[in-house]
């Protein structure tokens, strides 16, 4: 058996990271034949890990759209993987096919692929608010899309801290298949992993002082954070326990600010750097390190090593979780070996926002200096 995938919508290649390590583990063949991504530090990323290819240097827009359909320079192959942006779809209800109400959104481009090409399986990640989104009708009508092609369809809520990662990240995931006897005989994966704490990902002393905060920054931070006290909020900085695991891994607003962790090791004493205004903050608060936060994403050590930190750090809280995808992957390729004799019939159980939700403030509108720019 060999598993032909397309990466789209690819990031760092962390599904397809997942993927094969589930082949290899269940000793079928694999091969990505196409790739899909705008992002250019995620595209350096892609190519110099996987450098036998395929160029993940497509814009999906231009490969499969409604004027011109799914391009003939996308090969054949079995499972579409994705994570897909959660955009609002049409509100036209029932004078609309499930399609059509996606019309305007990149998971429309998706499914025109998914009509054309008809693989025999997906797999798509999003984030958890994709099952409030609009309602629940963003989710509803994608899932009636895909359901409308052909596909036996199923989704649920999975946290990547039961999986082998330090990290609070709860992320929808989709499957398909179109034979429904393959969709019977897949179950996902119960994680049983939860032992991994943030003293077990954290990089040894000494780290480099320019992950310490300036004084300055954590003077605005402090203020930030008393502001939203008084007002009867929770949001602002957040100092992790070395015993706990982190927050989840966000990318802008306070993606670094809410995974701080203090750290007398490193240093014992603030210290001057000459890009910055004041010394080290006093309280010896530092932001997570590029190879701690791809740890904390199941990646190994400098997978993103050959861009910017600020970069690495952006590419790392965009991207999925490696362990969870490997385990999900792991359970269709179960699935597709020994398919059930069974018919599959879609339970749209009604999962909810639970007390592991990663909605510490994930796009907090509020701008204020980077300690980059207080200089």
């Amino acid at each position: 058996m060999k598993l032909r995938m397309i990466d789209l919508f690819s990031g760092i290649g962390g599904v397809r990271l997942g993927v094969e390590r589930a082949c290899e583990e269940a000793g079928i063949d694999f091969e990505c034949v196409w790739a899909s991504e705008i992002e250019k530090n995620a595209i350096k990323v892609y190519e110099s890990r996987f450098p036998e290819g395929p160029n993940p240097s497509n814009d999906i827009t231009h490969f499969a759209n409604e004027r011109d359909g799914v391009s003939n320079s996308i090969p054949e192959f079995d499972l579409a993987t994705f994570g897909f942006p959660c955009q609002t779809v049409s509100s036209a209800g029932k004078r609309l096919g499930f399609l059509d109400q996606t019309r305007g959104t990149l998971i429309f481009n998706v499914l025109k692929i998914l009509e054309a090409r008809k693989p025999r399986y997906f797999l798509a990640e999003n984030v958890e608010g994709l099952l409030t989104h609009a309602g629940g009708e963003t989710l509803k009508t994608i899932v009636g899309a895909m359901i409308s092609l052909g596909y036996s369809v199923d989704y649920t809520l999975l946290n990547s801290k039961n999986f082998g990662v330090a990290q609070n990240r709860p992320r929808v995931y989709i499957v398909g298949f179109l034979d429904s006897k393959e969709m019977n005989s897949f179950t996902w994966p119960v994680g049983h992993d939860d032992s991994k704490r943030l003293k077990d990902i954290l990089e040894p002393p000494p780290v480099a002082a320019k992950n310490y905060l300036s004084q300055q920054y954590m003077n605005t931070l402090k203020r930030h954070k008393k502001s939203h006290q008084d007002q009867g909020h929770g949001f602002g900085y957040d100092v992790r326990a070395r015993n706990s695991i982190s927050n989840c891994l966000l990318l802008g607003g306070m993606g670094h600010e809410r995974n701080l962790i203090q750290d007398r090791e490193s240093l014992t004493e603030p210290v001057r750097l000459t890009t910055r205004k004041t010394p080290t903050n006093d309280d010896f608060f530092r932001k997570l390190t590029p190879i701690e936060a791809e740890r904390l994403q199941g990646y190994p050590d400098n997978f993103t090593e050959m861009i910017s930190d600020t970069a690495r750090w952006e590419a790392v809280s965009n991207a999925v979780t490696v362990n969870v995808i490997q385990q999900i992957a792991a359970q269709m390729i179960k699935a597709m070996t020994n398919p059930s004799n069974d018919s599959y019939s879609f339970m749209d159980d009604e999962l909810e926002y639970g007390e592991d939700s990663c909605t510490e403030d994930p796009c907090e509108k509020e701008r204020y200096p980077r300690d980059s720019e207080l200089k």
